[in-house]
């Protein structure tokens, strides 16, 4: 997985345990895509102290998932739901259940996932 991809979902997952100002840092460089130039600008910062605060936070939050796997866990559900649902999807294609019927089963998978 992308570095950038895995640090925003790190991010999603993980934001609450970090400081407020760590937060508005990381939701304006991953959310607002704003550069480390443009960061400092807006917070009076430098730009390294902006780079050391992206640098800091997203260490903190790689341990937060090599201790929780939050992140890792529901990657691996959401992988088993596709996997039911491709199943379910072949079963009921071959066997001969209503539309309506397939349509309840396929929601209520659907609905497993909250």
């Amino acid at each position: 997985m992308d570095n950038l991809i895995k640090d925003r979902l790190f991010y999603d997952f993980y934001k609450e345990l970090l400081t407020n100002h760590q937060r508005e840092v990381l939701d304006l460089y991953y959310n607002e895509d704003l550069s480390l130039a443009e960061i400092a600008q807006r917070l009076g910062s430098s730009r390294q102290a902006i780079y050391d605060i992206v640098k800091r936070s997203a260490k903190s939050l790689n341990n937060y998932e090599s201790k929780l796997h939050l992140v890792s866990n529901e990657i691996n559900r959401e992988k088993k739901y596709n996997e039911i649902i491709k199943n379910l999807k072949t079963i009921l294609g071959k066997e001969e259940i209503s539309s309506n019927s397939k349509e309840v089963i396929l929601q209520s998978i659907h609905d497993l996932r909250g």
